[in-house]
């Protein structure tokens, strides 16, 4: 519980400094920016690679790599359905939000409560999160938003887009590796642990940087419909994970956590780079954050 607490206002706190630090003047607001690419292709894909050092599969572990997927998948249809005939601000609030902040997040807690296989399960979720937060979502979002009269994206260049993502190119070299059984050397992972341990807070003060607190109902409102959508079907989630019973006790609680994970830190970021609304972006990622930690704290007491 200690533990909860202590990551819980770590991570606030980061957040209300680096918001503090722009309203202040004391770094301009494009910093932002920046820190989104600098996570992007470095420090994301760096915290991907740690994070299975250590990895040791269990196969029906593997069926956590489609909650991860599903969860992904249902958030951008949904959002894709609300959106339309709405303005392009909206189309890429309700899509390119979508995905879990597992890695700057849930897998924190969950290594605290779950141990190992609490580490192996969320990386997994995470996997399959990846595949649609690291590859799709961007361009699916830019299709949604530019409507027919965008770029147009066909199976191959939408290969190309993932392939273009640092951290979805770590993801998929490194589960080549990992599921024949294979092992990252050492002499990679000491170096990526190093700069895996800047993702967290970056990330955080990244948001920070974005945020503009104005409790307007735009905002209002385009928080809490995404909210909703992402707790129907964490709980639809939360029930299915109950009832797998080839899942171990430790590993199924630790996937009903990454169920109720935060919007992914990398939404401001797309919202970003689609010249989208950046602060209905960050303001949707804190509120989910301060949520996320209020429902997973619960969970973590009654699981």
């Amino acid at each position: 519980m200690s533990q909860v607490l202590v990551s819980a206002f770590t991570y606030t706190f980061m957040i209300a400094i680096a918001y503090i630090f722009k309203r202040c003047g004391l770094i301009p607001r494009e910093t932002g920016k920046a820190m989104a690419k600098l996570i992007m292709n470095l420090t994301l894909p760096s915290a991907i690679i740690t994070s299975f050092a250590s990895f040791q599969l269990n196969y029906a572990l593997l069926l956590v790599i489609a909650f991860g997927f599903m969860g992904n998948v249902l958030q951008v249809f949904i959002g894709y359905l609300i959106s339309r005939g709405k303005s392009r601000n909206e189309k890429i609030h309700y899509v390119a939000n979508a995905g879990y902040n597992i890695g700057n997040f849930t897998l924190p807690f969950n290594s605290s409560f779950f141990g190992p296989i609490g580490v192996v399960t969320t990386s997994l979720f995470d996997a399959g999160n990846a595949m649609m937060l690291l590859g799709a979502n961007c361009p699916i979002a830019k299709r949604v938003a530019d409507g027919r009269s965008g770029e147009s994206r066909g199976v191959l260049s939408l290969i190309k887009t993932f392939l273009k993502s640092p951290a979805f190119d770590a993801y998929i070299i490194i589960l080549a590796i990992v599921i024949p059984g294979g092992h990252i050397p050492s002499v990679i992972t000491d170096v990526t642990r190093i700069i895996a341990g800047a993702n967290g807070p970056l990330a955080m003060f990244m948001i920070g940087t974005l945020l503009e607190i104005h409790f307007d109902k735009r905002y209002i409102k385009g928080t809490a419909v995404v909210l909703a959508i992402r707790s129907i079907i964490a709980i639809f989630f939360t029930f299915l994970l109950i009832n797998i019973s080839i899942l171990p006790d430790e590993a199924r609680k630790a996937a009903i956590m990454a169920a109720w994970s935060p919007v992914g830190s990398l939404g401001p970021a797309y919202t970003v780079l689609l010249n989208g609304d950046e602060g209905l972006a960050s303001f949707l990622n804190t509120a989910s954050i301060l949520f996320a930690i209020i429902v997973m704290t619960f969970l973590a007491i009654l699981i």
